[in-house]
């Protein structure tokens, strides 16, 4: 299991959507905006840096949750698919992960 450490930015409501191809309804939900930091790599491959990034992110029925935890740090369960667009790896959050806060080292 992948941890993604990010702060929570904001939480959002979702509408009901209808794929339009399949005709599959996705209930209304949320989303969460997380931003993290990501390496960024050169031409060699090797780190050249590192870049913010503020990614939206499903969590459905656990909009609730996430909004309890806005501007805080967390760590989050996340899983990793082929984006179609991209041809690149993407994270996700799966259903039921929940944030766990973060706490500042002594």
């Amino acid at each position: 299991m992948l941890n993604l450490i990010a702060t929570v930015k904001n939480v959002y409501p979702t509408n009901e959507f209808t794929d339009p191809k399949t005709g599959d309804i996705t209930p209304a939900g949320h989303k969460v905006q997380m931003e993290y930091i990501e390496p960024v790599k050169g031409k060699k491959g090797q780190s050249d840096g590192e870049k913010i990034v503020l990614k939206d992110y499903n969590v459905r029925l656990l909009g609730d949750a996430f909004k309890k935890v806005i501007g805080k740090s967390v760590s989050v369960a996340v899983g990793i698919y082929l984006d179609e667009t991209t041809r690149k790896p993407a994270l996700y959050i799966p259903e039921g992960s929940l944030p766990t806060v973060l706490t500042a080292a002594k």
